[in-house]
């Protein structure tokens, strides 16, 4: 089956190019974390579940970018590790985004987790423990 092809269909491509401009005033959602947290608490939870119920109806691709900070306080951590670690822990913050947003009534397959290496960050962006929901892709 193709990636774009999801099991339900609410709205034909017709459709969502009509409704282009709702679909837009949808707004990416922000999510912020402390470094190395992965606990989201229940006003966040409650804005997941907001944004999930005024996007679930339409047949598009989510995006959650998920963006995590190097680790620090670690002793003998190399570089390659360093970037493992935040990546691991990025991954691991975004499969948590994910499960609530399918518990949400979003599709499986409608979730793309997306994680930015610390190293491919812009320099001097402070807001590196985030995760992003979007419709769009960068």
């Amino acid at each position: 089956m193709p990636a774009n092809n999801f099991e339900e269909k609410p709205y034909s491509e017709k459709e969502i190019f009509l409704q282009a401009q709702e679909l837009m005033d949808i707004k990416p959602l922000q999510l912020y974390f402390l470094k190395d947290d992965y606990q989201l608490g229940h006003n966040t939870r409650s804005m997941i579940q907001k944004w999930a119920k005024r996007i679930r109806r339409y047949n598009v691709p989510i995006y959650i970018h998920s963006l995590s900070s190097i680790p620090n306080g670690i002793r003998n951590l190399t570089d390659d590790t360093a970037n493992h670690e935040a990546i691991r822990t990025a991954l691991n913050r975004g499969l948590i985004i994910k499960s609530l947003l399918e518990r949400h009534g979003i599709a499986k397959n409608q979730l793309i987790i997306k994680t930015v290496p610390p190293k491919n960050m812009q320099p001097g962006n402070k807001l590196k423990d985030m995760i992003i929901i979007t419709t769009r892709r960068d």
